[in-house]
């Protein structure tokens, strides 16, 4: 394992590993609030979005696989 914080960011960097991630917790009918932290996110370079749906509202679910899958750095993360 790498000693150095340069060495541990040289490893992350090669492993692929993202950098900077975010967790987004959602519920209810929320869709248009989550679109606008979503795109907050990308504005601020974040790569990977992990979206976490406690229980949404059917229109708001079918939403964030539209988003999903239009998308490469959207995971979905489902709580019933």
């Amino acid at each position: 394992m790498p000693s150095t914080s340069e060495d541990q960011l040289r490893f992350i960097e090669d492993s692929k590993i993202p950098l900077v991630v975010s967790i987004i917790v959602t519920y209810a009918n929320r869709s248009d609030f989550v679109s606008q932290v979503i795109h907050g996110c990308r504005q601020q370079g974040v790569d990977r979005i992990f979206l976490v749906d406690n229980g949404s509202h059917p229109r708001s679910e079918s939403r964030y696989d539209t988003w999903a899958s239009e998308s490469t750095d959207i995971t979905i993360i489902r709580l019933h």
